[in-house]
């Protein structure tokens, strides 16, 4: 599968997710988490300007499940870019996925959501990784099938 196929994919698996309410995109109160909440809110997730997912492309593991089930896109399809930030974007997607934070939506992912980002992880994984981040992509592919078996 080739990037324009890969983005595609993730755009078809994930283009009815529900976009949380305000409240709902952070699961409480403090001043990063309003800072995040503040600057999705306007937007689904295929309309978040780049400029805002790169000052919070970090910030990933704050969503609340339903906002992390809506938001994952448009962070994956950031890291296939090859944009200034795409490295920080990977690293941050294979954190995620390797966290136990947050991945119970209220409507659990579909196979075709779970297929797209083991499609994602397979194309990360053949490019040019380090020992390290190649162990990191591994250890996302197992949560992922331990997650949505």
């Amino acid at each position: 599968m080739d990037v324009e196929q890969l983005r595609l994919h993730i755009a078809r698996a994930f283009v009815d997710v529900i976009r949380p309410a305000r409240e709902n995109i952070t699961t409480h109160r403090c001043d990063e988490c309003d800072e995040l909440r503040d600057a999705l809110a306007p937007y689904a997730w295929q309309d978040v300007p780049v400029n805002v997912l790169d000052d919070h492309r970090w910030d990933m593991t704050l969503l609340s499940d339903d906002a992390k089930q809506h938001y994952l896109p448009a962070w994956m399809l950031q890291a296939l870019d090859d944009g200034q930030w795409a490295g920080d974007y990977v690293w941050n997607l294979l954190f995620a996925l390797n966290s136990d934070h947050r991945w119970a939506p209220a409507r659990p992912y579909t196979k075709e959501q779970r297929q797209a980002v083991a499609h994602f992880l397979d194309f990360i994984e053949h490019r040019d990784l380090s020992e390290w981040e190649a162990q990191d992509v591994e250890k996302a592919r197992a949560s992922l099938r331990e997650r949505f078996p």
